[in-house]
């Protein structure tokens, strides 16, 4: 490793250089990322429940009109156009989230339906289906909501995290970059990833948290260890070359184990499992090549200036650490116990842990959701499995 620091010291704007151009062209790709991702993904292709959907599938039932979500035209001129049509204004629900659910009468072809659909449409209504695929999509879109939310929510505290273990502005920014390139890099890859394998939206989650706090939690090694040595008085090319033999080594092998045990989720078989394998270990293999080359090459580009920003007044937390080491040492059975109690807590309820998936993807969606409430009026009103219904299909013997 000591060439790839060498160059990194002698050539550190080069090598920013080339990030920040990955960086614009990856950024196109990482919000295109949830396109071609499943909302479900949890089901077994090689499974008896998937060989009797396609058998079933096989039998091409005449299809029936699915309900309709109408927003944007209140119930009375609903009504009206229902009476022009006609149908049957009685199979029209207001929603507490806002809009109107029809449910088609008994007997509706699917002509009729989209009479019905052209007619509200050419009032100015906004009309969608409420079936299992347009559900699908708005889990989809609730999970990039997520996401994006969950990231301004959590970028402000680890800020003052940071600030406050490193006591200088351009210290903490620099693992959050780090931490946002692996992501952004990640994210892109996969949206390349995705269009030769089923992997789940909930990937998305997966990738940029893990890149989050695998990159701020190796950043903060390795740069850490930077202005210890700058400190001690070292140069910067020395100090650069000690952080990465030491802190830096023991972060590649550690990315490394990690890839590697979240790669065996691949052994799933669904494509739940399959985006977890591969949006986390493409997040942790990301992220390593941003923490061992753009953060050292920044390292040395920045060199002492690595400190500006110091707040006054500041006081490192580096007292309780000693503290603890020094009272477990002591008292090494106290605190063994301690920590096994600590532990079994959650293990006694993590055995009762099971993963599932809903029959019915609406449940995934807030209850505030305009969708899951029409989905909810539907099956009240139809049936439970109103929305998804079952078929049972049978493999007899032939002789």
């Amino acid at each position: 490793m000591s060439w790839w620091v060498s160059l990194l010291a002698r050539r550190p704007r080069l090598i920013v250089a080339v990030w920040v151009l990955a960086a614009a062209l990856a950024l196109p790709l990482a919000l295109h990322v949830t396109h071609h991702l499943s909302s479900s993904g949890f089901e077994d292709p090689a499974s008896s429940a998937v060989w009797a959907n396609n058998q079933v599938s096989q039998l091409t039932p005449p299809p029936s009109p699915h309900p309709l979500l109408i927003q944007r035209l209140p119930l009375t001129r609903i009504e009206d156009v229902a009476r022009t049509v006609p149908t049957d204004a009685r199979r029209l629900y207001a929603l507490r989230a806002g809009g109107i659910l029809f449910l088609p009468p008994s007997g509706m072809t699917v002509a009729s339906a989209d009479r019905f659909q052209h007619a509200l449409t050419s009032q100015g209504a906004r009309v969608t289906g409420v079936n299992t695929g347009a559900v699908g999509q708005e889990v989809i879109r609730e999970a990039t909501r997520t996401l994006s939310t969950s990231g301004v929510l959590a970028v402000p505290f680890l800020i003052l995290l940071l600030l406050w273990v490193f006591g200088s502005i351009a210290a903490a920014l620099l693992p959050l970059l780090m931490a946002i390139a692996g992501s952004e890099l990640a994210l892109a890859l996969i949206d390349l990833l995705e269009t030769h394998m089923t992997l789940s939206v909930y990937l998305t989650d997966i990738v940029s948290f893990l890149a989050l706090g695998v990159g701020i939690d190796y950043a903060l090694f390795i740069s850490s260890r930077f202005r210890r040595e700058l400190d001690d008085g070292a140069s910067t090319r020395d100090a650069l070359a000690v952080a990465m033999k030491r802190a830096g080594r023991s972060v590649f092998y550690s990315g490394l184990a990690v890839a590697l045990a979240i790669g065996t989720l691949l052994l799933g078989g669904t494509a739940y499992w399959r985006g977890l394998a591969v949006g986390g270990g493409v997040a942790v293999l990301a992220t390593l090549l941003a923490t061992h080359s753009l953060l050292p090459a920044v390292l040395a580009w920045a060199g002492p200036r690595i400190g500006w920003g110091t707040l006054p007044h500041h006081r490192r937390p580096d007292a309780f650490w000693p503290w603890v080491g020094r009272a477990v040492s002591r008292r090494p059975w106290p605190a063994l116990i301690i920590g096994v109690i600590l532990l079994l807590i959650p293990a006694r309820r993590g055995v009762h842990l099971a993963m599932e998936e809903a029959a019915n993807l609406a449940t995934m969606l807030p209850p505030s959701a305009v969708q899951r409430q029409a989905v909810a009026v539907q099956q009240r009103v139809n049936g439970p499995g109103s929305i998804a219904p079952i078929a049972v299909a049978i493999d007899l013997p032939t002789t």
